[in-house]
């Protein structure tokens, strides 16, 4: 802008020039000519802002990392006015701190059109993304003045998962006995004391179960299905703390450790529990998810706690040791971490296991948990048992 500006100014004194040296109608209107050309300019930019709009929208609001996702900026302009120069800055920018980046794209403005300008970001970690569209500016012919679309300032979040590594599942656990919170699955079972369903009576199911209060008002008998206890139920506690070195590696390595147990949990349908424990609220967070949605909703709680977390003791004891699991994993980045002795202590467990994922070896021992430390780099457990 600054050199149309000077090019202008350059023209004004040549026409004024112009005029004094001949003092003629030509050189005059020549003149005039161009000190109007501005208001014209400055008018049809002035008719524009009111008649201008933009938007921006992820083509996904949830992806893995790796992922190439596309990001929509729109211009809208309902005027007759054609503009060649129009241009849109946006801001990316990571919660686990990565830079900023910022882009700028330019098009051209379309007389009563709205135009799509798409780019495709490609996350390399894990977290959230905010995608912000600043301004959008659109100039006039010669580009002496330009003019803002009005509220074009908007966000979108871009949920970023980890992708989930293999991780070699036992299923040996002992099942839960009896625990005082029972689950039950979708599917009919033995439990006399959870009602699945009612059906019709075939020939060589159990008598036993032949609701009679039913069946008298019917010509026709009727069972009664009872529901099937989950008697598995894995817990999956998370304990993180900032670390001076690569500790942006150590983080997504351990969210990638927690996120593909879960998501291998969820898919052999075995219920499992993710919890943490916020020292910002003084509580636990349990989320249950069922379905990959579900844990993208539940990680997308942890992100925002990531830097309050807490190891408490008696908090983590009070919020989950009223139930028994069949199996409790610890995922923590300190190799000295005093959660070993939460596991054992104030978590009820069939089966305990502590995975540390941190550059440097751990020295814990222990007869009653599995302990595994893993490096960063090399994302790679032997088997779990669940």
């Amino acid at each position: 802008m600054v050199r149309a500006k000077i090019i202008y100014a350059a023209v004004l004194i040549g026409l004024a020039c112009f005029y004094i040296l001949y003092i003629d109608s030509l050189p005059l209107m020549l003149l005039v000519c161009a000190l109007l050309v501005p208001v014209f300019l400055k008018a049809g930019l002035v008719w524009l802002h009111f008649a201008s709009d933009a938007a921006i929208r992820t083509q996904a609001q949830t992806c893995t990392t790796s992922d190439n996702v596309s990001v929509t900026v729109t211009v809208g302009n309902r005027s007759p006015l054609f503009f060649p120069r129009g241009e849109a800055l946006v801001q990316i920018r990571h919660g686990f701190g990565q830079k900023t980046e910022k882009l700028r794209l330019k098009f051209p403005v379309q007389d009563r059109n709205r135009m799509k300008l798409t780019f495709y970001i490609k996350p390399a970690r894990c977290g959230v993304v905010t995608i912000t569209l600043q301004r959008v500016r659109i100039y006039d012919v010669l580009r002496l003045f330009h003019t803002s679309v009005p509220n074009a300032r908007q966000d979108v979040t871009l949920l970023v998962l980890p992708k989930p590594v293999l991780v070699p599942l036992d299923a040996s656990a002992p099942p839960v006995s009896d625990p005082e919170s029972s689950r039950f699955a979708d599917k009919p079972g033995d439990d006399p004391s959870e009602l699945f369903g009612i059906r019709e009576y075939h020939t060589g199911d159990p008598v036993s179960r032949i609701h009679w209060k039913l069946s008298s008002h019917s010509d026709k008998l009727f069972l009664k299905e009872f529901g099937s206890p989950v008697e598995k139920h894995a817990l999956l506690l998370f304990e993180y703390q900032p670390q001076r070195e690569n500790d942006l590696k150590q983080l997504e390595a351990l969210l990638t450790m927690l996120y593909s147990l879960a998501y291998q949990l969820i898919a052999q349908e075995h219920p499992c529990t993710i919890a943490w424990a916020s020292g910002e609220t003084g509580s636990v967070c349990v989320q249950s998810p069922e379905n990959t949605a579900e844990l993208g909703d539940a990680f997308r709680l942890l992100y925002a706690s990531l830097y309050s977390l807490s190891s408490d003791d008696q908090l983590l004891h009070r919020e989950l040791g009223n139930v028994l699991y069949s199996s409790a994993t610890v995922f923590t980045n300190l190799p000295d971490t005093g959660m070993l002795g939460t596991l054992e202590n104030s978590i009820s467990a069939n089966q305990r296991n502590l995975v540390i994922v941190s550059d440097h070896e751990s020295a814990l021992q222990s007869d009653y948990t599995a302990i595994q430390t893993i490096h960063p780099d090399q994302l790679t457990l032997a088997h779990l048992i669940v």
